[in-house]
């Protein structure tokens, strides 16, 4: 089976960064609850993965010696 590709049109920084806007979005209309807090988490998960993202790309990385 193959899979197929899709080129994408934005970065994945910015991506991330309307994936995050929308579900920070989603949480404001949310009522306390179960749906909230997975809400929430996701956010979370999205704020980390943007952390990883721009740390990978700055020049504080450094290759191994």
């Amino acid at each position: 089976m193959l899979r197929r590709r899709v080129d994408q049109t934005a970065s994945l920084d910015e991506r991330l960064a309307e994936h995050l806007r929308q579900t920070e979005e989603k949480v404001k209309n949310l009522p306390h609850g179960a749906e909230r807090i997975e809400a929430l988490k996701k956010a979370e998960k999205l704020r980390q993965a943007t952390a990883v993202y721009n740390y990978f790309l700055s020049n504080e990385l450094k290759p191994p010696e």
